[in-house]
């Protein structure tokens, strides 16, 4: 519970730390981010749901067995 935390605050910490000791270069890095994702997202996703749904597949099959 801890680390899911620490990670969940890391995610929202850095970008605030960032803003704080190098505005102009985090704010490119942000834009940067966004437009990958705007490029890249769909892809992404579902290379995501197709590992997250593999491994769900996997341990359904080891629950039977």
């Amino acid at each position: 519970m801890i680390g899911f935390n620490l990670i969940m605050m890391l995610l929202l910490e850095v970008p605030l730390l960032g803003y704080l000791f190098a505005p102009e270069r985090t704010e490119a890095g942000i834009e940067s981010f966004k437009d990958w994702l705007a490029r890249r997202g769909r892809i992404v996703a579902t290379y995501v749901a197709a590992i997250l749904g593999g491994l769900l597949v996997l341990r359904g099959v080891l629950e039977l067995l």
